[in-house]
């Protein structure tokens, strides 16, 4: 089914509502975008369906291998996630509607709504912060446009030191209502960007969770989306609380610029102010990715046994029964100490147990040795653990010999 995509607004070059009517028209350019992109890749006709129903072939073919050699068994813990897995994929591949439901929607609109209950704004905290914006740059265009017209006025009956100085009056307040403007409305319009390529491309990564070999793709996927998501986020919260230090200024410098040209220090705060600002937006940025750098989201996930994993827990198991050996003939060995043909016999065998033992030990350790990687480590001690379990049952057992034969 094609999406039918709606006429967006176009951006107001002029008027009290640039900054706010710039956003809007983003948002509604970038969910015509995603939605077009979606309904070419995966869509009736899509360029990629083909190449979706062979990755879900070759992927029941590795499953059903896995079955008949052995190295995937049929159990409840096993084969839901392969189920589950299998099922999430088609449902955001190939219907867009869930898709913008689950995440085109929880990425853009759902920090934007977190914001909005933390600075109690209804309609939308981003919105909320661009009209604050609008007004505050008015008052920075009236500002500097009272400066440069009384610099004009008093050309030619002041020196050159009074005019060099509301020259400079007036650059500064151009530069601090720039630096405000570029930062704010940069990182917004930036990190939408960003996300809508993001975004656009989601289901080819959202495909490449099915193998192990790329679901670390679709974790750097995931984990770069929301940051990108969590960057405005940051922004209106940490641009209203500056703001909020910076309208006093703003609104002094605006109600009387002469007064203010008089006494600049009001300008060189505003424009100290302005730098701070754009530094903060920055370290915010960082902070949204840094947060997000140690999450994995599919690490919890079970990988599926292979040969060099049962190899690896079946010498380990072996190891721990001939060490359970090894304690009950040293526990048999003290309740016959009387008997010295019995303690010749039960040190010879313990000798030639603890030589089994150390073989062993060895052909572990260069199994282990040859396995790579956390994944293959956490599948060894998943096996150990339940041959761990079976292991008391083999202390309790008698031997076919008694000590003294």
């Amino acid at each position: 089914m094609t999406p039918v995509i709606s006429a967006c607004p176009s951006m107001p070059l002029e008027g009290s509502t640039g900054i706010s009517g710039a956003l809007i028209s983003v948002d509604c350019q970038i969910s015509q975008v995603v939605e077009s992109s979606f309904a070419r890749l995966f869509g009736s006709g899509g360029m990629l369906g083909s190449v979706l129903t062979a990755l879900l072939t070759l992927y029941i073919a590795f499953l059903a291998y896995g079955l008949i050699t052995g190295r995937t068994r049929m159990t409840l813990t096993t084969m839901s996630p392969r189920v589950l897995a299998i099922g999430l994929v088609l449902t955001f591949v190939t219907a867009w509607p869930a898709y913008q439901t689950v995440v085109y929607n929880l990425l853009t609109r759902g920090p934007d709504e977190i914001a909005a209950a933390l600075t109690g704004s209804p309609g939308g905290a981003t919105i909320a912060f661009s009209r604050r914006l609008d007004v505050l740059f008015v008052h920075f265009a009236d500002a500097a446009t009272a400066l440069e017209n009384s610099t004009a006025q008093t050309a030619q009956t002041t020196t050159s030191l009074m005019r060099n100085g509301k020259t400079t009056a007036s650059d500064l307040l151009w530069g601090s209502g720039l630096i405000l403007l570029l930062s704010t409305v940069g990182t917004l319009i930036l990190s939408r960007l960003i996300l809508t390529l993001l975004l656009a491309t989601g289901p080819i990564f959202v495909i490449f969770a099915l193998f192990s070999s790329t679901r670390g793709l679709f974790e750097g996927w995931l984990r770069t989306a929301v940051g990108f998501a969590f960057v405005p986020m940051l922004v209106v919260l940490g641009g209203s609380a500056c703001l909020t230090l910076l309208s006093p200024v703003i609104l002094a410098i605006s109600n009387d610029p002469l007064k203010a040209l008089n006494d600049i220090q009001p300008i060189v705060i505003l424009f100290m102010g302005s730098i701070i600002y754009a530094t903060l937006l920055l370290l915010l940025m960082w902070t949204a990715f840094n947060m997000l750098k140690g999450w994995h989201p599919l690490k919890g996930r079970s990988e599926p046994q292979t040969p060099e994993n049962v190899q690896v827990a079946q010498t380990l198991a072996a190891g721990q029964s001939a060490a359970l050996q090894t304690q009950g003939l040293i526990n048999r060995m003290g309740t016959a100490g009387s008997n010295t043909a019995t303690s010749v016999s039960n040190s010879s065998r313990l000798q030639s147990v603890s030589t089994s033992l150390s073989t062993v030990q060895s052909a572990a350790g260069s199994s282990a040795s040859s396995s790579s990687g956390t994944r293959r480590a956490n599948t060894v001690q998943g096996l150990g653990q339940r041959f761990r379990s079976n292991a008391p049952s083999a202390a309790t057992a008698p031997l076919s010999k008694t000590p003294g034969s």
